[in-house]
């Protein structure tokens, strides 16, 4: 038997936070010009996420209320951490021309982070912002649904060919 999922009365507020920002976020991409990413039900977590290519490279999006920030991000996990690595790599190689396309602004930069103890990598955008204060929430809806657009246009055609299926255990 599935368990029953939670009802928005038995939601902490932290949690009920989460579940009206991502409801509001997927109107506020799906509104954005040049949209093309699958439509996500929200959900009281913390991150949301899309497969690229073959569903072993991610683009997502995810926030910490408790530091005030939140993100958009590009996680490599090909199953194989030699294979995640060497993607990261080719793509950190390409930092320059990367940061030129996303067209960053002042304070804005990417965080390279090659996971050596584990399979996985992320390249990360984080931008601060106080999400308990609900006043602030439409400026950060809408930097995060054009910064997601941003990384997929940017980075999604660079990471299809190269993110294979993940490695078979043996």
């Amino acid at each position: 038997m599935r368990p029953t999922p939670p009802t928005k009365s038995s939601l902490t507020e932290t949690r009920q936070l989460w579940l009206d920002f991502w409801t509001l976020f997927d109107a506020r991409l799906a509104a954005t010009p040049g949209h093309s990413l699958a439509r996500r039900k929200p959900q009281p977590k913390h991150w949301l996420n899309w497969g690229l290519g073959n569903g072993n490279c991610f683009l997502g999006v995810r926030g910490r209320i408790d530091e005030g920030w939140l993100a958009v991000n590009l996680w490599i996990d090909t199953g194989d951490a030699a294979a995640s690595w060497a993607l990261f790599e080719a793509l950190e190689a390409q930092c320059a021309a990367i940061e030129s396309e996303l067209r960053l602004v002042a304070g804005e930069r990417l965080e390279w982070h090659r996971k050596e103890h584990a399979r996985s990598s992320e390249i990360l955008l984080r931008h601060d912002w106080n999400l308990a204060d609900r006043n602030s929430w439409p400026d950060a809806l809408d930097w995060l649904a054009h910064r997601t657009l941003d990384f997929h246009h940017v980075l999604a055609d660079r990471v299809q060919p190269k993110c294979p299926s993940a490695v078979p255990s043996t």
